[in-house]
């Protein structure tokens, strides 16, 4: 099984399910910041051209992890039908969310997504 079929299948775990208007979160986004912390700790920068497959289970995590992310701030892009982080790269994001999970440890990865949008809307009106 190559790392792109399980990014893919662990991609798939991103799913939301309404409940007496109690929003239910699945996959790496219901996870705690702090497991984000401890997962992300040894993320390699983001490189263009640049693939990793170490397949480690800390790995797996750490993809899995940012996936969810990734998929969380794509379909905000494409709801919005505008890029609420251009100007932003990758390691930008990753890095806003590993400042909010140091100073929120108890929060799920989704709340610091929530507010990574947040502030990029406050930015992108600024401008």
């Amino acid at each position: 099984m190559t790392i792109r079929v399980l990014l893919a299948l662990l991609a798939l775990g991103f799913c939301f399910q309404a409940e007496a208007a109690k929003l239910v979160l699945w996959g790496a986004g219901g996870q705690s910041c702090g497991a984000w912390t401890k997962a992300q700790a040894h993320r390699p920068p983001v490189q263009p051209g640049v693939h990793y497959s170490a397949l480690t289970p800390e790995y797996v995590q750490m993809a899995a992890q940012l996936n969810w992310l990734d998929g969380f701030l794509s379909a905000s892009v494409w709801f919005r039908q505008s890029n609420i982080a251009e100007g932003t790269d990758a390691n930008g994001i990753y890095g806003w969310i590993d400042g909010y999970c140091t100073s929120h440890p108890l929060d799920q990865i989704s709340d610091a997504a929530v507010s990574l949008l947040g502030e990029l809307s406050k930015r992108q009106t600024a401008q």
